[in-house]
């Protein structure tokens, strides 16, 4: 060892380098703020580090592990989640300011609390596990893919803060996930900060400085990158020779406080304005926000003048409302009105927003009082049932309606059905203009690159704009900005590997971690190997 790196692990063995929970905060709080500005998206890489450093140096107790992402993921979510503040004060749900206040941070509080504790279970596994060398980074990358995965199921799914949506805006890093979704990012970025914590470990506690940890790394960046590089190049290529379509997205500045008081009058007069000047402009096909009307539209005076503007100029028409079935039960829902059918088709959003659009576990919490106020509409929304593929004259087409955005199989659903683009209405005037509208927006990236789909997204109050397959921004509307975007929309056929096979990764990650945990506490502990496997395993011992 050099006289350089023997200061160096001097330097990393000071006392306050052996705080391993101090270190797991740092490393939850820097892996926040990469979500926060679009220009840290390196640091992810390095980021975890810290916390994957100190679960191979304490990976004898699955407790300490447990303990050790616990507090990376309060860290982690509490900072994520802040964004909860800036939907105070809850006044259109006749809380009062103090009550909005409290109800806020229970929110904030709950669900960041929810979510850790989930994430802990990531530390427990690996500490169950114990993997040794080279598999401690892979072990690891597998689990939290595992993890990510299963917390886009359930009553609280939720899917904000997964690890590749720090990379969305730098495009060349989040083509890989047209082969096995952004999941496979995630399980690079693990990867990556697992090899130089495993390089540290070995480097400052053994001695032993084994650069061909950080090669592996460095490999595992460029060949991404590159890949990344080559696939935009080649797709952007190939979307020349492409059938387009112009296609607008509608975008009018209503605050979501404002727009539940103003008339429903002058809401539907200022998107129809835009929309005949997008008329104007050669769109043939135009998508409004999420809830632009907030009734049921088929009931309404409306449908019958968007039917009338669409046989009279020959467009087909998205639109953003509410629908009640015959059963009175309420829908949050996509419409489909054109010039050659005399019906409409329609689109019902399948993941609803928790204690916004249905209270989880109604039966025991509609008991609190304060609870009964979370619902912006009079009755709780159903959830819809299934991807739904328009077929226009104009191209096949595919809706998800704000929260579904966040959760792939939705969208890979309607690739596989056929949809040629897909698009996303959303209200997101409520997080006004802080980091969770930006946030939103990247995962409609993800979604785009998933799928080889251009995305068109509509944003009451923002972000509006057109995406394309490779996840690159063409045209945007900015927040509080009133417009649309117009856009030749090249209608896509080719599936990538993610579409044909979906979340595969995810079962291959709970495989894998099955087969580690076999190999490494029940196999070993059966002392089935003979003297030379143990010898080979006993020199891969951290």
């Amino acid at each position: 060892m050099s006289k350089g790196t023997q200061a160096i692990s001097k330097f990393f063995k000071l006392k306050i380098f052996r705080l391993g929970f101090l270190w797991a905060l740092i490393s939850g709080a820097l892996t926040s703020l990469t979500l926060y500005s679009k220009d840290l998206f390196f640091l992810t890489w390095v980021s975890v580090v810290p916390l994957c450093y100190f679960l191979i140096k304490n990976q004898k107790s699955a407790w300490k592990c447990f303990g050790l992402v616990l507090l990376w993921a309060l860290t982690y979510y509490f900072i994520l989640y802040t964004w909860f503040f800036s939907l105070h004060p809850l006044t259109i749900m006749d809380f009062e300011y103090d009550q909005s206040l409290r109800a806020v941070l229970a929110i904030w509080f709950s669900i960041s609390i929810a979510q850790s504790l989930q994430m802990s279970l990531v530390g427990l596994a690996y500490g169950l596990i114990k993997p040794k060398g080279i598999w401690s980074p892979l072990v690891l990358g597998a689990l939290w893919v595992v993890l990510e995965w299963a917390q886009g199921y359930g009553p609280l799914a939720m899917n904000w803060g997964r690890l590749a949506l720090s990379q969305y805006n730098f495009t060349p890093n989040i083509q890989s996930a047209s082969l096995f979704g952004s999941l496979f990012i995630t399980f690079l970025l693990i990867c990556v900060n697992g090899l130089i914590a495993l390089f540290l470990w070995r480097l400052f506690n053994q001695r032993i400085p084994q650069k061909s940890l950080l090669i592996a790394a460095a490999s595992i960046l460029i060949v991404n990158m590159c890949f990344g590089y080559i696939r935009i190049a080649v797709v952007n290529s190939s979307v020349k020779k492409a059938v387009s379509t112009p296609i607008a997205a509608v975008q009018v500045d209503f605050p979501s406080k404002e727009k539940w008081e103003a008339t429903q009058s002058e809401i539907f007069y200022k998107h129809y304005d835009l929309t005949l000047e997008a008329i104007g402009e050669g769109a043939k096909v135009i998508l409004w926000p999420e809830t632009t009307i907030i009734t049921s539209l088929d009931d309404s005076l409306y449908y019958a003048k968007l039917k009338d503007l669409a046989v009279e100029n020959q467009v087909a028409l998205f639109i953003g409302a509410l629908y009640e079935d015959e059963n009175d039960n309420s829908y949050n829902s996509l419409y489909y009105i054109d010039y050659l059918n005399d019906d409409y088709q329609i689109y019902h959003k399948r993941q609803l927003v928790p204690f916004g659009e249905f209270i989880p576990f109604e039966e025991y919490l509609m008991k609190f009082k304060a609870l009964q106020k979370f619902n912006l509409f009079e009755d709780t929304m159903t959830p819809g049932e299934g991807a739904v593929v328009f077929s226009s004259p104009y191209g096949k087409f595919s809706g998800l309606i704000c929260f579904d955005s966040l959760f792939q199989r939705f969208s890979y659903e309607s690739a596989q059905n056929g949809a040629q683009a897909i698009f996303i209405v959303t209200n997101d005037s409520w997080y006004i203009d802080t980091p969770s509208i930006h946030q939103h927006y990247g995962h409609a990236t993800l979604r785009a690159v998933e799928n080889n789909r251009f995305v068109v997204r509509a944003a009451n109050a923002g972000i509006s704009g057109i995406i394309s397959s490779t996840g690159q921004t063409i045209q945007q509307l900015p927040v509080h900005e009133n417009g649309y975007v117009l856009y030749d929309v090249p209608l896509i056929n080719r599936k990538t590997l993610y579409t044909i096979t979906g979340d595969i990764i995810a079962y291959v990650a709970i495989a894998g971690a099955l087969g580690a945990f076999v190999y490494f506490r029940l196999l070993k502990n059966l002392n089935i190997f003979n003297k030379k496997t143990k010898e080979v395993i006993n020199q891969e011992e951290i």
